[in-house]
């Protein structure tokens, strides 16, 4: 696996006591991202079984981690136990599929007793599925800032772990003993990177020592072997071509450090490429050195380029809401004989990088340890970095993480032209009631975000903020402070377009020593009526509403109706359900539609053609507006346009319906096949 989502790399935050815990926010994060018009919670997974719950789409997961994936076991006993809660809890949760989502694969024999409890259980096997560590690093891959978020990849690298290097890559110990002494003399530290892994090692070196030590040196540190691996059951080999790049450019080997455009603390990377031949052979091919044009205009920092980076996201949001019990991501029987060669032996150098690093870290540390285990009292070449930099072993105050909480504040709607007050606040995790408390007190009625966004900065961090949008002026466009580990509120007054109508979003982008490190978005409602019309309107939640949608999609709509009320307590009329017998529908239909705080559209192709569809949501938009109106898509907007009233409330199909969707057709096809 290209990351290692293990206790050993977590960054622990002061409510995580324990990595599960760290796993299950790991978990919701990367699921709130992934699904961002869903609504997850977390749950008391000791009562329930159940860590998250999406409440939009109904979907419970169960989050379980161990330590070190490498060698600790998954408890098949908690998994069954989860499972046997989530079961007795069901009809209440009203939940429909159930993931178990974990950073470790179960044993065989754990995988058949967990598949035997949930026949046990009668629960269906298509509404169980397992998330396991290929899914994660797919989205790991996709979302590296979450796990730069959550985990510290960065190693300080001794001096003797470096000299030792040297020795296994077999200098002659005139050399070595040369090499050391200049590298106890120079003040110099080069950042390791590769292309492969997040993995980055901070390395006491020289800068008269040529591109060819350091190379060696990481090919022993990361495990790089460039003997051919032979596949004979494919009759191919792979081998490894490695190279340095600096400013993504290849250096020459005999160039000196000094002549390279690297400075103490800048960064290197050993780009990593596989070359693979048709007829198998055991002797040691050789190296041409230098990555291609191509591949170096492709490379992103933390993504390799793997066939396995081929898996999209829109499979893995698929995955999450499918579970295939025991389904994991591979490459088709029908992959060519070159694809399989460079899979496998990508997986053989990850797998072994992985291994090294866990070989170099003294037994039961953690990654801020450097590798002799030698607690450092200074480091004066990383004296300026404040954002995730290497570890730094200072005692001044300066170089001490503290855990950060960003969140933002701002109306929910306003009216063209107008102008209002938003928001910006940084604060320790520890002051967020008396942040809650002051920006109330500034804006009462705005929508206020707090922990939007969790990270850990450096006591002294820049940190800019630049906040704009679409027919929005922002005095100031920017603000910016140091980070004292307390508490940061930045005003900002933004001015409305005259022109402005509907939907717009307030973005505030946050730059850590000139890095953008998150964005944080505020929804805003821009609608003539005035604004204390419009904020009543945002903050009283409906509590009846009328189902609208055609008689072909019933079924659906009646799963979808049922978890609206479970979770938002939702009086929902249904006409099916709703009406009496020999009840005069066609005078009462309207009626009802009026009488709903809410009309619910569940919007399909079925529901375009519908005449009766047309009159309900008509009624509602003429006596509500479009306010009174909310979408639930059945289908993509492709395949079933909105009316040009109604396409301003577009906010992407639901999946779940999608995907059900897509189940039935299939269904439908295959019994008209077989003549059923």
């Amino acid at each position: 696996m290209q990351f290692e989502l293990s206790a050993r790399y977590a960054r622990f935050s002061p409510s995580a006591h324990n990595f599960q815990e760290v796993w299950i926010s790991l978990c919701h994060e990367f699921l709130s991202t992934v699904f961002p018009s869903s609504s997850i919670v977390r749950m008391d997974s000791n009562e329930y079984g159940i860590d998250l719950l999406d409440q939009t789409t109904g979907s419970a997961y169960c989050c379980h981690a161990v330590d070190e994936p490498s060698s600790d076991t998954l408890s098949v006993d908690r998994t069954v136990a989860s499972l046997e809660k989530a079961a007795q809890h069901r009809d209440k949760l009203r939940w429909q599929r159930y993931s178990i989502a974990t950073n470790a694969e179960y044993s065989k024999d754990g995988m058949d007793i967990i598949k035997d409890r949930i026949r046990k259980l009668q629960i269906a096997s298509e509404e169980v599925g397992f998330l396991g560590p290929a899914t994660w690093n797919r989205l790991c891959s996709e979302y590296p800032r979450i796990v730069d978020n959550w985990f510290e990849y960065r190693i300080i690298v001794s001096k003797d772990v470096v000299k030792k290097a040297f020795e296994d890559a077999r200098y002659y110990p005139k050399y070595v003993a040369e090499f050391a002494a200049q590298i106890d003399k120079a003040d110099f530290k080069v950042v390791l990177t590769n292309n492969r892994t997040p993995i980055e090692l901070v390395l006491p070196f020289a800068p008269q020592l040529k591109v060819k030590n350091l190379l060696d040196i990481g090919k022993v540190l990361l495990d790089l072997n460039l003997d051919a691996t032979d596949f004979r059951d494919l009759s191919t080999s792979a081998s490894l071509s490695v190279s340095v790049i600096v400013d993504d450019v290849a250096q020459e080997f005999s160039t000196q450090l000094a002549d390279v455009p690297i400075s103490s603390g800048g960064e290197a990377q050993i780009w990593i490429k596989i070359v693979w031949q048709e007829k198998s052979f055991d002797q040691t091919m050789p190296s041409d050195g230098l990555p291609t044009k191509d591949l170096m205009l492709r490379y992103i920092r933390f993504e390799s380029p793997s066939l396995f980076d081929k898996c999209s996201m829109e499979w893995t949001k698929e995955f999450i809401l499918g579970h295939t019990p025991g389904t994991s991501r591979t490459l088709s029987k029908t992959a060519s004989v070159e694809e399989q060669t460079l899979a496998r032996k990508e997986a053989l150098v990850i797998s072994g990088i992985w291994q090294k690093i866990r070989d170099l870290l003294p037994a039961g540390a953690i990654v801020e340890r450097s590798l002799d285990s030698a607690r450092r009292t200074s480091d004066a070449a990383f004296k300026d970095e404040c954002f995730d930099s290497t570890i730094v072993w200072r005692s001044s105050d300066s170089a001490r993480r503290t855990p950060v909480r960003l969140g933002a504040s701002a109306p929910k709607a306003v009216a063209p032209g107008s102008s209002f007050a938003a928001h910006f606040v940084a604060y320790h995790p520890d002051l967020e009631a008396e942040v809650t408390k002051q920006i109330s007190e500034l804006d009462p009625k705005a929508m206020h975000r707090l922990d939007a966004v969790r990270t850990n900065w450096k006591i002294g961090a820049h940190v800019k903020v630049k906040v704009y949008g679409n027919d929005l002026i922002v005095d100031p466009e920017e603000d910016e402070f140091e980070w004292g580990g307390e508490m940061h509120i930045l005003d900002f007054r933004v001015n409305v377009g005259n022109e402005a109508t509907g939907s717009r979003d307030l973005k505030f982008d946050v730059y850590v020593e000139n890095l953008r490190l998150k964005r944080i978005w505020m929804p805003l409602e821009v609608s003539s009526k005035s604004s204390d019309e419009l904020q009543k309107r945002t903050v009283t939640s409906p509590r009846t509403a009328f189902a609208s949608y055609a008689s072909e999609d019933r079924p659906r709509v009646l799963d979808r109706v049922a978890t609206l009320e479970i979770h938002c307590g939702l009086q929902v009329f249904l006409d099916c359900i709703s009406m009496r017998p020999n009840a005069k529908w066609r005078e009462l239909l309207p009626e009802m539609v009026l009488e709903s705080d809410q009309l619910l559209l569940f919007w399909s192709k079925a529901a375009m053609a519908s005449a009766w569809v047309e009159k309900e949501w008509r009624i509602a938009f003429n006596h509500k507006g479009i306010d009174g109106i909310e979408i639930h898509p059945l289908c993509t907007y492709k395949e079933a346009k909105l009316p040009k009233e109604l396409a301003y409330l577009v906010h992407g199909a639901d999946p779940l319906m999608v995907i059900r969707a897509h189940e039935e057709q299939v269904r439908t096809t295959t019994n008209t096949q077989d003549g059923l």
